[in-house]
């Protein structure tokens, strides 16, 4: 219900009370429904996490947790943007949704639920005092008494106009605002002036709307009705003030302004230089604002929590971290400065008169009133054990006092206006008694007996014994206090003047307070009133901070104010502004060392180091910064454990009993019957379609009736079956699965990382993984036994999916038995065909066909016990010796690659010099043939020529004789002249060979034979 429309016309609020019942209702139940929403939305992660409750209709519940849970973060960031806006909202649904995108869906919705909380927090006890305005209204009677053409008649309130005769009797409340014609009463004007003490209401008095007339009946002229009414007036200004107090705005906006944008800029920047998505991501968790949101709410949680330990409640955060920066507090006077119960404080006896026959002629002639003062002094002398007569005859003269009669006396009590209109005189000594205690701001009664006055009993409010000390703790922190109050002049100064304030205000109308505050404000002061009637309920909305006295204070002023003392002491005050100071200290701490200093380092970690801080990671860190929020703040919950949780339990308690009895309970009577009909209708409608169940694609659904299978192979998609307990519906996941035999990966070491690149080291070398301990061994399923007596270590890993789901179902119970079943048969099948290979066989050639017979046997395993399961393959990760003797084994395989090199170099050497020495070999023999062919040939040309030569030397024996000759000639006288040519002989020339006649006889006979015409020659040898 907007204020607007509340300040428009009360009566019209009175007309559409229904509506506005209604309107208020709903809006009362916003706070309770997003605290019982935040509880719901942690079960249902807390189930995801545990995974009890992981996917509706096949959607992950993480997935739509961040998205209902965020949805308002979802909507802020869009309006954000729309106003070209940076906020909190924008960064952490960029951080959920940058998860989102590569499906950390847990982290998604853990930062939602975060912010939730922290809003949860914030408004834990926030419910405004909407039901002030309520119970003011109330005040206002519905129905009044009115004479209209003489006879007396029972009209609606709004029916009634100025000038009208109302009747109010005993016991009702006035409904205008008039003077009084007849009769005389005491009036109860305490829900409008706030204080306690009766007004007595005679002909010519004013009388307000709302008030109780306590005594007789009043004939009453209205002056005023409807809105005009003083009333009225109220419930506009706390109508006025409550729509003028702006919320404190929060400091985490304002830090945000520069704090995100900065790290979207470094989330950015970082996926444009490395094109790495998930360092991105990590970056926008790692300093997704969470810490930022939750150091206000914590940090005000906890000091709620430390206020109630020391009896103070709080109705919002948004007060309490305004208390922290209050300047000025306004005080009332009345049950605020003053304990709100008049006292006795002394009894004057004058003349001849004793204390105690004072008293006694006072409580006699009061005996029969109503009045409060009237009544102190009753039990007053009651106390004393004072002799009290019965009057015989008993007057009430309104605003005056009373008469009585006594043993034929005539006694008055009341004020010095009775005693003077009777004509009874005061002499000097008893007026300058009277003065004395009027400037000490002391109510006077005076009595009278026989037109003599007999004395006079003195009434006081007394200062709070802790005020004085109260107001000078407030100064030593520098705080500026003031009084405001509708008292007298001299009254509201002697007041002032006992507590120590150096400012005062007297004579304050509701609206005059109002105005104070507001032009305090206008300087700007932040102002805290503090009051505990209804006529303070306008100051004390539209103050910084309203504070009410709860132990003694009305209902409507402890409804309009944002803090209340659970009990009657005002030192309260001093430590409300200390704590209020402590909180805004806890959340600028929160902020800047564990919100931002944390967070820009972690944000560099991420940056740098994005092999160590993954997305998971990223999520632990961001936790950690807000596990320090929290733990920051709690620090002001100071104190014993016991002190802290009692504290807790007192916030915890007025809260639950404000919601049980102020918001469920008026809920369940105005809606009971709905209510029921609904959830009965909507129980009866989950109930039926309860058997509406989502096969995701990796699934097959097995539908069970009463027990019995109706089919182990329900496809994937939506189907609708007959709810529970006709129908069972399980789903069993059909992708493949896998088992390691032998070693596990210990996920607690990390990887290891290059420190220049960041990039993870990838291992290829059997024992340096199993030394550095990356891999946990389990030695029963480690070790195996080969054929050939040598033991080795493996590491196997074998895929299977579900074939038959059914059997699947009912053989095998449970991920776990599963897993132990695989694990089992696999390690009989691997040990079977090992045993029956050798070491070597094993470590080099025969891994394949290995892994082919480990899955065949598996398999023949699987389908005996008819499981329901298919193997998809065996794959043999690692085989090797035990890793107590990698080194020797190291050393024999070294020594075993050097034989395997030097046979190698050996086989190389031979292969090269045997064909070069097959090369000499045929070269040596196709040397010796042609040798060979070429003494052949020689031998045979010199044969033939041998032969020819012996046939020529048959023919030409001489010729032939002659060569040989000369051919000795040749060898016998080499590079010697052979031949002397004759010079002196004149036309023909003659040679001469040396040495033999007979050449010269064989030249002839050649020269004859061969040459004839030489025949005329003489050739002489």
């Amino acid at each position: 219900m907007s204020t607007a429309a509340k300040g428009k016309n009360h009566q019209a609020l009175a007309d559409d009370a229904p509506l506005e019942d209604e309107i208020e209702e709903a809006e009362e139940g916003v706070s309770i429904n997003y605290i019982i929403f935040t509880l719901l939305v942690g079960l249902l992660l807390l189930l995801n996490w545990l995974g009890i409750f992981k996917t509706v209709l096949g959607i992950d519940t993480a997935i739509i947790l961040t998205l209902v849970g965020g949805y308002k973060i979802f909507l802020g960031a869009l309006e954000s943007l729309f106003r070209r806006k940076i906020s909190v909202d924008l960064a952490i649904a960029l951080a959920a949704i940058a998860a989102l995108s590569i499906k950390q869906y847990l982290a998604a919705a853990e930062v939602m639920f975060i912010m939730l909380v922290g809003e949860a927090l914030e408004s834990f006890a926030v419910d405004r005092t909407r039901g002030a305005i309520k119970k003011l209204i109330d005040l206002s009677p519905k129905k009044a008494r009115v004479v209209r053409e003489g006879k007396e008649q029972e009209i609606e309130v709004e029916r009634l106009v100025a000038g009208d005769r109302v009747i109010v009797k005993p016991g009702e409340r006035i409904p205008v605002d008039g003077e009084v014609l007849s009769g005389y009463s005491s009036v109860d004007q305490s829900t409008i002036t706030g204080e306690s003490i009766p007004v007595e209401k005679s002909a010519g008095s004013k009388v307000y709307s709302g008030t109780i007339n306590q005594l007789g009946s009043l004939e009453i002229r209205a002056e005023k009705v409807g809105e005009d009414t003083l009333l009225s007036r109220i419930i506009h200004l706390v109508e006025e003030a409550q729509s003028q107090k702006a919320p404190i705005q929060k400091v985490a906006d304002r830090y945000a302004k520069f704090f995100v944008p900065i790290i979207i800029l470094v989330a950015a920047i970082s996926w444009l230089i490395t094109r790495d998505l998930v360092r991105s991501v990590s970056i926008l968790i790692i300093a997704c604002p969470c810490a930022l949101v939750l150091a206000t709410p914590t940090a005000i949680f906890a000091g709620i929590g430390r206020m109630a330990k020391e009896g103070i409640l709080v109705k919002g955060g948004a007060y309490l971290e305004a208390m922290g920066r209050v300047g000025l507090i306004a005080l009332d006077k009345t049950g605020t400065l003053t304990q709100g119960k008049p006292r006795l404080v002394s009894i004057i006896p004058f003349q001849e008169y004793s204390e105690q026959q004072v008293l006694s002629l006072a409580a006699l002639a009061e005996q029969h009133s109503e009045h409060l003062l009237a009544r102190i002094v009753v039990e007053e002398a009651k106390r004393r054990s004072a002799d009290i007569g019965q009057c015989e005859h008993f007057l009430v003269k309104p605003g005056l006092g009373v008469e009585a009669v006594y043993q034929g006396k005539r006694v008055f009590v009341g004020s010095r206006k009775l005693l003077q209109e009777e004509g009874i005189e005061f002499d000097a000594s008893a007026i300058k008694v009277l003065e004395e205690v009027e400037r000490k701001g002391q109510t006077i009664i005076l009595i009278s007996c026989e037109q003599k006055l007999a004395g006079a009993i003195t009434m006081q409010d007394e200062i709070r014994p802790e005020a004085i000390e109260t107001i000078r703790k407030l100064k030593k922190l520098g705080l500026k206090l003031t009084l405001l109050t509708g008292d007298n002049e001299l009254v509201a100064k002697q007041i002032a003047h006992q507590a120590g304030i150096d400012e005062y205000a007297a004579n304050l109308l509701p609206d005059g307070k109002v105005d104070r505050i507001r032009k305090w404000q206008e300087e700007g002061y932040v102002v805290a009133m503090v009051g505990d009637g209804i006529n303070d309920a306008p100051s004390l909305t539209a103050a910084n901070v309203g504070i009410a006295m709860g132990s003694i204070g009305s209902d409507i002023a402890i409804d309009a104010a944002d803090m209340i003392f659970m009990a009657d002491d005002l030192s309260r005050l001093e430590k409300a502004v200390v704590i209020g100071r402590k909180t805004v200290k806890t959340i600028r701490q929160n902020i800047i060392f564990f919100a931002v200093i944390f967070n820009t380092l972690a944000v560099v970690a991420a940056a740098w180091a994005s092999a160590w801080v993954t997305p998971p990671i990223a999520a632990i860190v961001h936790q950690i910064s807000s596990l320090l929020v929290v733990g920051n703040s709690l620090r002001l919950l100071s104190g014993k454990i016991k002190d802290i949780l009692t504290g807790w339990l007192l916030a915890l308690l007025e809260w639950s009993k404000h919601l049980v009895h102020d918001h469920i309970r008026s809920l369940w009577e105005s809606y009971r019957k709905p209510i029921v009909n609904t959830s009965l209708a909507l129980v009866i409608v989950l109930y039926l379609f309860s058997g509406l169940t989502m096969i995701a694609p990796y699934q097959r659904g097995v539908v069970q009736r009463f027990g019995r299978l109706i089919t182990d192979n329900v496809p994937p998609g939506l189907h609708l079956f007959f709810p529970w307990p006709i129908d069972k519906v399980t789903k069993v996941i059909r992708s493949v699965d896998r088992v390691e035999i032998g070693f596990r990966r210990n996920k607690n070491i990390a990887r290891r990382v290059d420190q220049k690149t960041g990039q993870v080291i990838t291992t290829y070398e059997w024992d340096i993984q199993d030394r550095s301990g990356e891999y946990q061994k389990k030695d029963d399923e480690t070790l195996v036994f080969t054929g050939d007596e040598n033991f080795l270590e493996l590491d196997l890993v074998v895929q299977y999916r579900v074939k038959n789901p059914s059997a699947y179902l009912f053989k095998i119970r449970g991920l776990q038995d599963t897993e132990n079943l695989v694990r089992f048969c696999a390690q009989s099948a691997i040990r079977e065909i090992i045993g029956q290979k050798g070491a070597d066989q094993i470590l080099t050639t025969d891994r394949s066909e290995i892994e082919a017979r480990v899955s065949k046997l598996l398999q023949q395993e699987f389908d005996s016990l008819d499981t329901g399961l298919l193997v998809t393959g065996a794959y043999l990760q690692s085989v090797h010796p035990p890793i107590e003797v990698a080194d020797s084994f190291r050393a024999v395989v070294n020594a075993h690659e050097e034989k395997i090199m030097l046979i190698n170099l050996a086989e190389a050497y031979h292969n090269e010099q045997l064909p070069l020495a097959h090369g000499k070999g045929e070269q040596n023999i196709r040397l010796a043939e042609a040798y060979r062919q070429e003494i052949v040939n020689r031998a045979e040309g010199e044969g033939e020529r041998f032969v020819r030569m012996c046939e020529n030397y048959d023919r030409f024996q001489e010729a032939t004789t002659l060569r040989l000759y000369l051919e000795t000639v040749e060898s016998v006288l080499p590079g010697m002249k052979k031949f002397i040519l004759d010079e002196q002989r004149n036309g023909r020339e003659e040679l001469t060979v040396f040495g033999s006649k007979k050449i010269e006889t064989l030249m002839n006979n050649l020269t004859r034979e061969f040459f004839p015409r030489a025949k005329q020659q003489n050739l002489k040898p």
